[in-house]
């Protein structure tokens, strides 16, 4: 799975539930998707004080994908711009 981009995104799309994916998104201050081809199909949300600690608090991988090490990866760059804003 060379072509899946991993970044940080502020801002995502709604997926079903508008009002709640929305409100979200707007309060978390880590948010890093995986994408295939465009296509979200993992992310991670955190809080974080950027100083000490960091609380990953949602991990979802679509369903197709799961079993392929990208959770794992999401934990390992959430663990890294952890560590590059301290």
């Amino acid at each position: 799975m060379t072509d899946i981009t991993y970044k940080v995104e502020n801002n995502l799309d709604p997926v079903d539930d508008f009002a709640s994916i929305k409100k979200m998104c707007e309060n978390a201050n880590l948010i890093i998707t995986a994408r295939l081809d465009g296509k979200l199909i993992s992310v991670a949300r955190s809080i974080t004080d950027f100083a000490y600690c960091t609380y990953l608090s949602d991990l979802a991988v679509d369903e197709a994908y799961q079993k392929k090490g990208i959770g794992k990866r999401l934990i390992e760059e959430t663990k890294k711009r952890h560590r590059r804003l301290n």
